[in-house]
Order: C-alpha cells, then sequence, then structure tokens
C-alpha cells in the first residue's frame, strides 16, 4: 500500500479550492497548516495502479501550485 505525504501549495488566491480538491479525493486526507495557506496531503493507496490513477486525478486539479513530496513509503516488493 503506497502511502505518500506532501506539502500542498496553492495557487495565489486559490487555497480554499485546493483545500476542497484534495480533501474531496478517495484515500486522501487533507491537514491545513495553522498559520499559511498550505496544507499537508497526505494519500494511502491500496495498489501502484491505484496510486498512478490519483497522481493522474491530481495532474488535472487547476487550483496546485506545487506538491512537494515529503515521505513516501509502499509494502511492495
Amino acid at each position: 500500500m503506497p502511502v505518500m505525504r506532501y506539502i500542498a501549495y496553492p495557487v495565489d488566491g486559490r487555497y480554499q479550492e485546493m483545500s476542497n480538491d484534495l480533501a474531496s479525493l478517495e484515500n486522501c486526507q487533507f491537514i491545513p497548516a495553522e498559520n499559511e495557506e498550505i496544507g499537508i496531503f497526505v494519500s494511502d493507496t491500496q495498489s501502484a495502479q491505484e496510486e498512478d490513477h490519483l497522481q493522474e486525478r491530481i495532474k488535472e486539479l487547476s487550483s496546485i501550485k506545487c506538491l512537494a513530496m515529503t515521505y513516501a513509503h509502499s509494502d511492495e516488493e
């Protein structure tokens, strides 16, 4: 199960939209920062194929300026 963590940066002026977009994705969680308009985005997919599909969906979101990966782990060998 791939688990990924990212720092999520919005396009200027689109923080709330980014927050809603990321929080609505299946098998994902968005944790807002307390003092900045950024957040932590965590995905926990069941397979590499599911992770690839999620990555394609994320690329379609126009509210995201940047996702900086901070952690990745997979139980698959």
